[in-house]
Order: C-alpha cells, then structure tokens, then sequence
C-alpha cells in the first residue's frame, strides 16, 4: 500500500515522531497530576465551608448530587476516547473526511441518547429526590439541581467531542490546564455563593457555568488547532455505524459500568442510611480518592507506553514493564492508603472539624476498597494494551454484583457490611483480571511481586508507627479539639516523613534507580530519560 520511497523514508522519520510524542506524553502526564492537584486542592477549601453552611447531611446531599451528574454524562469518557483516537489517526493519514464523518454520526448518536435519557429526568426531578431519600428541606434544591444537570448534560454529552479533538491533536496539556481554571474558579464561585446565604441550587448553577465554559474553551481550541476536523449533518452517514460500534461500543459500556459502580453505592447509602450516613461514606471517599491520585494519573502514560512496548518489544520487554508496572501501583498507594486509614480521623476533624465514630471502620473499608481497585486498574489498563475489550467489562461487572445484593438485603446487613461488600466486590474483580491478564500475557505471574510487596508492607509499617508515636507528643498541649487534630496532623507527617529514607534503606524495596525514577517523574525530569530511550 506504501511506495518503495516511503518504507524507506520511514525508520528515518520515526525517532523524530517518537521524540514528539515522548514529549507530549510527559507533558501531558504533568498537567495531569497538576489538575489532579488542583481539583484536591480546592476541595480541601471548599468542602469544610459547605458542612459549615449546609452541615454534614446537606454535604452528603451535595455528594449524591455531583455523583448524579457524573452519571448523566452516559459514559462520554468512552466515546471521547475512541473520538481522539480517530483524530490522531487523521493526523497521520490526512482522511479528514473519514473522522468527519464517525465524530459526526457518534457525536449525533450520542445527542439523541442524551435527549431520550435525560429529558424524563428534568420532568420527574422532585419525584427523584423523594424517592431518592432526600431530606424534605432538600427536596425543592436538589429537585432543581437534577433538572438543571439533566438539561446541562444534554449539550455538554454533544460538545465532549471538541475536547475529544483537542487531545486527539495531542494537546491534552491544554485540555488540563482548562480543568485547571476551572477547579479554581468553580471553587472560588461556590464559596462566594455560600457567603452571599445560597445553597445547593446555587452551587449547580455555578457548576453548570463552568461546564459550559469548558465546552467553549474546547471548542475555539478544536477549530484553532484542526479546522479540517469539524462537525457537519453532511458527514452523518450509516456506512460508520459498524466501526463505531465495534470500536467505541466497548469503550462506552466499560465506562456507563463505572459511572453506575460510582453512583449507585451512594444513592443506596443515602436511601437505606441517611443524608449523614452519606456524608460520612462521601468524605472516606474523597480523602481515599486523594491518596491514590498519582496512581491514577499515570494510567494514561502506562497505556501508551505499554502499547509501544507491546508492539515493538520483546516478550522478556514486556514482562518488565507489568513487573515495574504493579511495583509502581503498589508504592503509590499502599504507604498513601495506610496513612489515611491510621489517621484518617485525624485528618477530617482538623479539616472540617468534625468527628463521627463511624469514621475509622468506614476509612478502613474505603481505602481495601481502593487499594484492590488501584491494582485491577493497572491491571485493566495492561489488558487493554493487548487489544482485549471483554474481560474488563466482566471484572466491573464482579464489582457491582456484591454491591446490588447488600441492596437488596438493605438493613439486614447494614451500612458497614456493604462497604464490606464493596471492598470485597473489589478483591474478586483484581484476581479476576490478574488472571485475565496472565491468559494474554504468558509467562506473567503476580506472586513473583508478594516479597516486594512484602517489603513495601513492613516499611509502611514502620513508618506508620514513628508517626503514631509523634503524634502522640500532642498529647502534652492542652490546646482545642480541632487545633489539637491539625498537630497530631503535622507530626504524624514529621514522623512518618523522618522514618521514610531508614525504611527504604532497610527494606531495600526500591532501588537507587527507582527511587530517582519517582523524583524524576515528580520534579518533572522524568521526560528527558523518556525522549533518550526513545531515540535510542
């Protein structure tokens, strides 16, 4: 299909395009982390300010009202994947007709899906709040906020493929730095309507604005960056139907799966709990979520580079990459969830001033939940890689299961046994898709990294207890509740942070190299070893 010249031409081009997309790639895995940053950030803010005005149960409300809002968007982060992979494929061949006419037909199916799911929800919003168990002096502000949300998401859907577009163009720096300005402004926004006496209404209003500035932001960098890639009713046509839906139909249905996992385990603490049940499970969540933030954000550079090694490197190449792969999961968020279960308490009361006695099972169950889940992530994103598309949707749907049944036997089993069953559903869906992924990898076997993480485990330990014993210095200061939290805080930090550089030394779990490979990646020098072995 290619000329004589151009097979030539090609393995002199290649460092140069791998030289590119090495750099995008760190800089991307930068701004990344940096918007991850500043979504924690601003929640460590503004979450203290919406308990002190709404209080733990109009938080909780607040939680159930943001989840819902992630589940309106159907899955988009699917289509928005397949989306930026057609548009660097045009990059490459230059067919801008061909992704004219998939993100047009995708982007149209997906309007009338929005249309058809979304509408009933704007009309019947009170009747969801009531039947949602919402508190009767929440019902007409989150009946308002549902029906805001629907008809938001509803455009939103549509417009995700201008940002599909810019990161197909492989600005998604770009794209982060808008997520960027908008964690902040959506956060300054919302404190300033809560001084000014509003509530929850108010603060969707101020999320629906910055979601539309998004899409704006979005759609003037689509059309600066690539004016041929645009949307066009003459480029809807049934002859991509069957590429869509082979392509990006797994991606959707995985991520609609997630969006449900996300959803539903709130909306049933809520319904079979109460508003402070919810708030509770809402701010485990949110301080679990924080401590694996730096596993999360590099998913997306283990999935390019895992695909590069996967085509091009050896079978020894790639076992290296898992083996490296799960010890990094492992470090970055084993010693980050101990921490918060061991002072998780801690944390919330010098943060929000607030202290529940169901706060220290409920971090405990949260953060296995969250370690299990950080491992079949890698272990999903790896599978991926080699082309599969099935065994990640059946490991998400292990997860739901345990999660439907505590649902359905309600009270009987109570608010603690289904985060039990959560962190169980968890356990069950990493062995499946470990085992998945020794089925498409041979030669792959996890047991290898249990004396690591062994390892990994007794300096945790270690370090957890320098930090206790700090801590309890506090003690000796006769100083207020919160106050008192915010110093056994900082020396449990102090501590711990001490204790750091003996356990490595100790363990020897990392190795030289590998612990300058951590500080290079977060004092962002990780980019230029990546160009050099790229080049080479």
């Amino acid at each position: 299909m290619h000329s004589n010249s151009a097979v030539q031409e090609a393995p002199a081009a290649q460092p140069v395009a791998t030289h590119k997309v090495a750099v995008a790639m760190g800089t991307s895995t930068l701004y990344g982390v940096l918007a991850s940053v500043a979504q924690a950030g601003t929640r460590v803010f503004t979450v203290p300010i919406v308990i002190a005005h709404l209080g733990l149960d109009g938080y909780g409300i607040w939680s159930i009202i943001m989840t819902t809002g992630a589940y309106m968007r159907f899955g988009t982060a699917g289509l928005k994947s397949a989306f930026q992979k057609y548009v660097a494929e045009a990059l490459g061949n230059g067919n801008f007709r061909r992704v004219n006419q998939l993100i047009s037909t995708g982007s149209a199916a997906m309007l009338c899906a929005s249309v058809l799911g979304l509408l009933p929800i704007a009309i019947f919003a009170r009747a969801l709040a009531w039947h949602s168990g919402v508190p009767p002096r929440f019902i007409d502000s989150t009946a308002g906020s549902f029906t805001l949300l629907a008809l938001l998401m509803i455009i939103s859907n549509f417009a995700a493929v201008y940002e599909a577009i810019v990161a197909g163009a492989n600005h998604i720096d770009l794209v982060k730095k808008f997520n960027i300005v908008q964690a902040v402004a959506e956060a300054i926004a919302i404190i300033v309507c809560l001084r000014l006496g509003y509530g929850l209404l108010a603060m969707t209003a101020v999320m629906a604005a910055s979601e539309v500035g998004l899409i704006v932001c979005c759609y003037v960098a689509s059309h600066r960056l690539l004016p041929h890639v645009r949307l066009g009713f003459e480029f809807i046509t049934r002859s991509v139907v069957g590429e869509l839906a082979r392509f990006a139909g797994s991606y959707q249905v995985l991520n609609v799966l997630e969006i449900l996992y996300n959803a539903i385990l709130p909306l049933f603490i809520l319904k079979l709990y109460g508003a402070a049940a919810a708030g509770v499970f809402a701010l485990c969540i949110r301080l679990a979520s924080t401590a694996v933030m730096f596993q999360e954000s590099s998913l997306l550079p283990l999935l390019s580079s895992g695909a590069m090694v996967y085509a091009l490197g050896t079978v020894s190449e790639m076992r290296l990459l898992v083996n490296k792969a799960f010890k990094w999961t492992l470090v970055m968020s084993i010693p980050p969830l101990a921490f918060v279960s061991i002072f998780g308490t801690t944390i919330i009361l010098a943060w929000t001033g607030t202290a529940d006695a169901a706060f220290t099972l409920s971090l405990l169950l949260v953060c296995a939940a969250a370690l299990f889940r950080s491992v079949s992530r890698a272990g999903f994103i790896l599978y991926r890689v080699t082309g599969g598309n099935i065994n990640d949707i059946i490991r998400q749907l292990i997860c739901i299961a345990p999660i439907l049944l505590v649902a359905f036997l309600g009270h009987q089993v109570g608010y603690f046994g289904m985060l039990a069953a959560t962190a169980a559903g968890e356990l069950l869906g990493m062995v499946y898709m470990v085992g998945a992924l020794r089925r498409v990898l041979h030669g792959f076997d996890l047991k290898g990294l249990l004396p690591d993480a062994l390892k990994l485990v007794i300096g945790v330990g270690a370090i957890l207890a320098v930090g206790t014993l700090a801590a309890a210095i506090s003690g000796y200061w006769n100083i207020p509740t919160r106050q008192d939290a915010g110093l056994r805080l900082l020396l449990a930090i102090v501590g711990s942070a001490l204790m750091l550089r003996p356990a490595l030394a100790l363990t020897k779990f990392l190795s030289a190299g590998e612990q300058r490979a951590i500080v290079d990646v977060l004092l962002r020098r990780g980019r230029k070893p990546m160009v050099a072995q790229a080049q080479a």
